[in-house]
């Protein structure tokens, strides 16, 4: 029986991968396009197969040098191409595709560049009609046998509208022309891609319809996973850069599998070729991906439903109500599993929600879309066409990052970005998901937790990079947890300017740097002098001559100073009792927490606690504010979790971070706020909790755990 069944698969699996290769092949362009997307799917396909099925990418059977030849003379207009390359066209192309061959050559002219001279395949537009009416008829076969809602017939005719957009290779010179420009240095791009990411340059000269050519692009192909798996930070790069053409830019490559992308093994700098497939994603739609994110990650129905009809996944006449409880049911399934299996396991010191993928259940963006389809079929979700090349573009980027590093979670190193994505975005929906984010339903209590990411996520965009003397990468210090996943646990090197036995002189310069920035803050308030009007700070960095307010820096002071207007102004004032309360508790934390206790201690952590407690008594005449300031948070918020002292410093050290980058940004933000009656309000209310506090015994503790941790220091 296992010969017959042997038989019957015809040969090995390598075998049979290359037979479905050669299929892809023959059937056409659009076909070899599909080929070249499962190429990417390691985590779908066998590896044989996605190693097969890569030679799609460049490895397609060629048409005659004679057409390639006749094509160039008649496009460019000239007799021989010996007056335009050196030697003319090669008889053999370096690369071979589904829609163009590139041939290498050089310019006829003293020293002459080397050059790609890609030259489109000859009845193109007949086989791209073929394929497009026999892939129509495929679909609207399964949507009629499987009863499909999604417009699957509208997703071809989309992803074959696009194929014969490639065929014009005037649109392709002009989107090299524009990503060029977006990540040139001083493009608006940011430190992280500057310059670090490219396209070939383009000579508008010698390029037509049918003809393009470009400089010669000297690297190492993803596709060689040898010269470039030792690096994460190609990883950081590429997912990077798609999150800023898709959220912030709205202009995407829509093929970014790895024969596009090219790595310089000096500079780093990573190269996007072949921009016949982009997608361009208007401002309405990328603000709804961004809050859509955010709120699938941070089980918030209602707001992801809201997102979802606006994206088109959802119609217009869905019942919101409906849906919103079917999407709450299944986020509540995923909350009571977790906390059964915190229950029976180990308590970790890294939380479970900083690790997206795994509190979610996927880590990838077609698993989030499968997901919502799943718990949305019978409210009509869909796949709109316009979504399909952004999902194309995602679902092969998702490949090479799993090709690259099959531990890669992109959901998890994509949410820091977006989150620091929200903070910049000043939409007013998109501040109000930011408040619905970090504060509780109520809107009375804050999620600390999600602050401590917030806070991280805007510090690590602000994190200075440094060259890698052995890789030549300009990369980001390589001391965090985890580069490859791109994100840091609350133990990160966030806390490192507090941690006990961390290196004297970088301590030393970490507190130079933290002066020098309050120096800084405390110049730009005397140069603008008493007369600021701190009331009415509108988050521009007037006068400061270091900002604008299409910066980010300036973008996220914006969106502390709305925070503060809110948690200042009238409705506000639970919220001010709360954050004192929590303040008190963290001092509580740091000063009197276990881990700074001998087990030898003369008394258990319960009876101590007891001590704070009976030390913070207040009357019961006293007044609510007076009773929230010594009321531990722990007992009244079970969503939010314990910030340990560990964590609490890491936030503190993020929001140093923060600063430290932008002080004449911040100080008039801090000052602002700090000039509010509120302000003054919380101040006294918590210095009278501490006053509660300055017992002789707690004293006595507060100095005895700093004593322990001098000597663990030393």
């Amino acid at each position: 029986m296992s010969e017959r069944a042997s038989r019957s698969k015809k040969g090995t699996i390598e075998d049979r991968a290359a037979r479905l290769r050669g299929h892809f092949a023959r059937l056409g362009p659009a076909f070899v396009k599909l080929g070249q997307v499962l190429s990417t799917r390691a985590d779908f396909l066998p590896p044989s197969y996605c190693h097969e099925l890569t030679k799609l990418q460049e490895n397609v059977e060629p048409s005659s040098f004679e057409h390639a030849e006749a094509l160039v003379l008649s496009e460019l207009g000239v007799e021989n191409l010996e007056g335009v390359f050196k030697d003319g066209l090669p008889k053999k192309p370096v690369a071979a595709a589904s829609l163009a061959m590139v041939y290498k050559t050089n310019l006829a002219v003293e020293g002459g560049p080397a050059v790609a001279v890609k030259v489109q395949r000859p009845f193109l537009a007949e086989s791209v009609a073929l394929d497009a009416t026999i892939l129509r008829g495929i679909a609207l076969f399964l949507r009629y046998v499987f009863g499909l809602r999604s417009d699957v017939v509208g997703v071809v005719d989309e992803l074959v509208g696009n194929i014969f957009g490639e065929l014009d290779y005037r649109e392709e010179r002009d989107a090299v022309e524009r990503f060029r420009a977006t990540y040139a240095l001083g493009g608006g791009s940011g430190k992280d891609l500057a310059g670090k990411v490219r396209a070939p340059r383009v000579l508008p000269e010698l390029s037509t319809e049918k003809v393009l050519v470009m400089e010669w692009v000297h690297g190492v192909r993803l596709t060689d996973a040898s010269e470039v798996r030792s690096s994460a930070v190609l990883l950081e790069r590429g997912v990077r850069c798609s999150l800023h053409q898709l959220l912030e830019t709205g202009f995407m490559h829509a093929d970014p599998h790895p024969g596009n992308l090219v790595v310089d093994s000096k500079t780093g700098a990573l190269t996007y070729l072949d921009f016949g497939m982009t997608v361009t994603v208007d401002a309405r739609r990328r603000r709804a991906m961004l809050r859509g994110l955010v709120g699938f990650v941070n089980r918030d129905a209602a707001s992801l439903v809201r997102d979802l009809v606006e994206l088109e996944f959802l119609p217009d006449s869905v019942n919101v109500e409906a849906a919103t409880r079917a999407l709450a049911d299944v986020f509540d399934g995923v909350a009571e599993r977790e906390t059964k299996e915190t229950k029976e396991s180990t308590k970790s010191a890294v939380r479970k929600e900083n690790t997206v993928g795994a509190v979610r259940g996927t880590n990838d963006f077609l698993g989030v879309v499968s997901q919502l389809g799943a718990a949305l079929y019978a409210h009509e979700f869909r796949l709109p066409p316009y979504f399909a090349r952004v999902l194309r573009a995602l679902a092969a980027l998702e490949g090479v990052a799993v090709g690259v590093d099959k531990n890669f979670k992109v959901i998890e190193y994509c949410y820091p970005y977006v989150l620091a994505r929200l903070v910049r975005d000043p939409d007013p929906e998109t501040r109000e998901t930011l408040k619905r984010l970090v504060l509780a339903p109520d809107g009375e209590s804050v999620r600390w937790r999600r602050v401590a990411r917030v806070f991280a996520a805007v510090a690590d965009g602000f994190k200075k990079t440094r060259r890698n003397p052995e890789k030549g990468f300009v990369s980001r210090d390589e001391d965090e947890d985890d580069v490859s996943s791109g994100t840091r646990s609350t133990r990160s090197t966030r806390a490192s300017f507090f941690r006990c036995g961390e290196d004297f002189a970088d301590v030393a310069k970490r507190v130079a740097e933290t002066a020098l920035a309050l120096a800084e803050g405390a110049d730009e308030l005397a140069r603008d002098g008493c007369a600021r009007d701190r009331d009415s700070f509108d988050g521009t960095p007037d006068g400061t001559g270091t900002a604008t307010f299409g910066d980010d820096t300036a973008l996220a002071a914006s969106a502390v100073r709305d925070a503060m207007e809110h948690v200042m102004s009238p409705a506000g004032t639970r919220l001010r009792a709360a954050l004192v309360r929590d303040a008190l508790e963290a001092c509580d934390d740091v000063f009197f927490s276990a881990p700074n206790v001998s087990a030898n201690d003369e008394r258990s952590d319960d009876e101590a606690r007891g001590a704070r407690v009976r030390a913070d008594d207040v009357s019961s005449d006293e007044n609510e504010t007076a009773d929230t300031e010594t009321r531990s948070f722990r007992e009244t918020e079970t969503e939010r979790l314990e910030l340990d002292p560990a964590s609490l410093l890491a936030l503190a050290e993020s929001a140093r971070e923060v600063y430290v980058a932008a002080p004449r940004t911040w100080a008039p933000v801090i000052a602002a706020t700090a000039a509010k009656p509120g302000a003054a309000e919380m101040s006294f209310s918590f210095g009278r909790g501490i006053a509660k506090r300055a017992t002789r015994e707690n004293a006595r503790r507060a100095a005895k755990a700093a004593l322990k941790a001098f000597e663990k220091a030393l």
